[in-house]
Formats: C-alpha cells, sequence, structure tokens
C-alpha cells in the first residue's frame, strides 16, 4: 500500500555536523550519523507533503541543501518550569551552570580551557556545576571526570532530579551553554524562565532559542580565550552584554503537536 500524503519530521541536526577523531573515539555514533543522515535524509524526501523541522535556520540550510519548498518549521512544545526553592551553594563564590548530558559534541572542553585561562584571583571567586557526569558509566563522562574531577573549581554532579536541577537553575548566578550542536537548546530556555544571565554559543540554534532576551553574550565555540574574558567580566561585574533580537516571519509556523496533526489532516 503507498500512502496518499506523506509528512516526515527531521529532529536531527547532525546532517550540519562536522565531526572530528575525538567524536569518533568516544561515541562513533556521532561520526556515523554526521556522515549517514545527509542521504538518509534525502531519500523520498521531495515525496513528502510537508517536511517538519524545529528551527528556522534548519530550515533554511535544508531548502539550500535538498532543493525544497516545502518545510513547514514546529517549534518544541516548552512549558515554563521555574521554582522559588534553592539549594546551599558557597556564598562567597560566583557560580556558573553547564547542564547537559555528556556528549562530544557539547563542547565541555572549550569551558575547562577557559576556567584553565583565568587568573588566579577570579579562579578563587568562581564554582562551575555540571550535570550527569558523576558516577556516569558512559565513555566519554568517565573521561571528562577522570581528566577535570580535580580541579577546585569544578563541581561533577551525578543525576539529579528535575525538581533538583530547578533548584540548581534558580541558586546559580549564570548559565554558560558552549554546545556545537543542538536542535532547540532547551537550557536556554530553561535560563531564560528564570531570568539567567546566559553565556551561550555564538551559533544560529543558541540565538533563535534565545529569542528577544537582553542578558545574554555569545562566543566563537572554538575560543576558550574569548570565553574566558566573558566570564572574567562577569565575574568583576562589568559585562556588557551583547543582547539578542531574533527576529522572522511566523505565518506558517506551528507551535505544538495539536497544530502539526491539525495541519497534516486538513492537507
Amino acid at each position: 500500500m503507498i500512502a496518499k500524503k506523506r509528512f516526515v519530521y527531521c529532529h536531527h541536526p547532525t546532517v550540519f555536523y562536522k565531526s572530528s577523531w575525538y567524536d569518533w573515539k568516544f561515541d562513533y555514533k556521532i561520526g556515523v550519523f554526521s556522515i549517514l543522515y545527509k542521504y538518509l535524509f534525502q531519500i523520498n524526501i521531495k515525496k513528502n507533503n510537508a517536511i517538519f523541522v524545529q528551527q528556522e535556520w534548519i530550515k533554511t540550510e535544508f531548502e539550500k541543501l535538498y532543493n525544497i519548498n516545502n518545510i513547514i518549521v514546529c517549534q518544541p512544545e516548552y512549558t515554563e518550569e521555574i521554582t522559588t526553592d534553592k539549594i546551599a551553594l558557597n556564598s562567597h563564590k560566583v557560580h556558573f551552570l553547564y547542564p547537559s548530558f555528556p556528549r562530544t559534541f557539547k563542547n565541555f572542553e572549550l569551558l575547562f580551557d577557559a576556567i584553565q585561562l583565568l587568573d588566579d584571583e577570579i579562579k578563587n571567586k568562581v564554582q562551575f556545576h555540571f550535570t550527569t557526569i558523576k558516577d556516569n558509566p558512559h565513555k566519554y563522562a568517565k573521561y571528562l571526570f577522570e581528566k577535570y574531577g580535580t580541579m577546585p573549581e569544578v563541581d561533577f554532579k551525578g543525576w539529579i532530579s528535575r525538581k533538583d536541577v530547578l533548584k540548581l537553575y534558580n541558586s546559580v548566578n549564570c548559565i554558560v551553554f558552549p554546545s556545537k550542536l543542538e536542535t532547540w537548546g532547551l537550557p536556554l530556555s530553561e535560563a531564560k524562565a528564570f531570568g539567567k544571565p546566559i553565556l551561550a554559543a555564538n551559533l544560529p540554534y543558541a540565538k533563535e532559542t534565545v529569542g528577544d532576551y537582553e542578558k545574554v553574550s555569545f562566543f566563537d565555540v572554538n575560543n576558550p580565550t574569548e570565553l574566558a574574558q566573558l566570564i572574567t567580566d562577569f565575574v568583576n561585574k562589568t559585562i556588557k552584554f551583547q543582547g539578542n533580537k531574533y527576529t522572522f516571519d511566523t505565518k506558517n509556523q506551528l507551535n505544538d503537536w495539536n497544530a502539526i496533526f491539525d495541519f497534516i489532516f486538513k492537507k
């Protein structure tokens, strides 16, 4: 049986990622996906009535890559969830949080390199918190813990509850997000919900997710010196946030699953 109408939801952005030996070493699937997805996506892609993607920048890249014009942006549903509760942190420190699962494209090393570039005076004033790394059997997580776990500025946490993650958001001073690849970048939305200052990757996904927001600055994902300077400026309270404005045509954008199914049934 051949379907009269076809739709595909392209969620994985690895097609736009250039893997390195580092990715192959710690998670070969990332390398495989970065090579194969470009070709897997193009199989019968032009036979679809519509292709759904999560962000405008992905839509633009798909249009260029596959020469198609029936792509619909469907932003992921995000329900704002905050708390007034906090966890006890050293009040004499400035606290930064990178909430992420340890994958190589998450670019943890950039942040560790930036920390090591900080002046001793700044190092004594900061604490960086990372989730899901401690006691994680994943190969890359074990590598990070063994290599960086003794740094006095680093606090590696294990798996913590959603409730405690929200408390951590509410307790820290700044969110850092250096990831090289995301379909959305949920921690950026969560940081905004808490009104936290953000230091984020200077990439299209981050700017689109952050949207209109004043307390954000962006850095080159390959430049630890630039990030170290932003951290220093933040600690010294001399930072001048770049801010972000992101606007695009939303007339054909869908914003939840109900809207997607309504579109499919009416097509």
